[in-house]
């Protein structure tokens, strides 16, 4: 996991970079969390006035990956579940992510996302905050025939509102 970000501090900048360019910096549970804890680590670094959020290679980052996981089958996967179970884990699932996504906007020092190329999906919560994009960064939202957690507004998390 150490080598999926790349995390430094110079001249009071700390720089967060994703690193799984052949992912297009896609984000695994594991990879989030660690995220989320060197934003803790960078914001309670009292040398440190602001944090970089960027990634390597060719995009930002392109959303959740969607590879297989380890174990065969996804936490959300709808088989053998009724409409309304389905329906019920995204609601307990969208409320928890809420607190996960504006944890970025608790932090006591500004966070900038430096969005060079595609920032899809998933990969657009941590660009609405502050950004700075290169000359040509691309945005999508795919639209889904699924129910999805994927509902989003310009300037909010997806998980927030319409």
């Amino acid at each position: 996991m150490g080598e999926e970000i790349i995390y430094s501090v110079e001249e009071s900048i700390a720089t967060i970079t994703l690193n799984r360019p052949e992912r297009m910096n896609a984000l695994t549970h594991e990879l989030e969390a660690e995220l989320h804890r060197i934003f803790d680590q960078a914001d309670a670094d009292r040398a440190v006035r602001v944090i970089i959020l960027t990634g390597a290679g060719r995009a930002f980052c392109a959303g959740y990956d969607q590879g297989q996981p380890t174990s065969g089958t996804r936490h959300s996967d709808p088989t053998g579940k009724s409409l309304a179970d389905y329906i019920e884990f995204w609601q307990r699932t969208d409320a928890g992510r809420v607190e996960y996504w504006t944890h970025m906007w608790r932090l006591g020092k500004p966070v900038i996302a430096a969005v060079n190329g595609w920032a899809m999906g998933g990969g657009l919560s941590p660009s609405h905050r502050i950004r700075r994009c290169s000359r040509n960064p691309r945005c999508a939202i795919s639209r889904t025939r699924h129910f999805s957690s994927a509902r989003c507004a310009v300037g909010r998390p997806p998980t927030v509102g319409r």
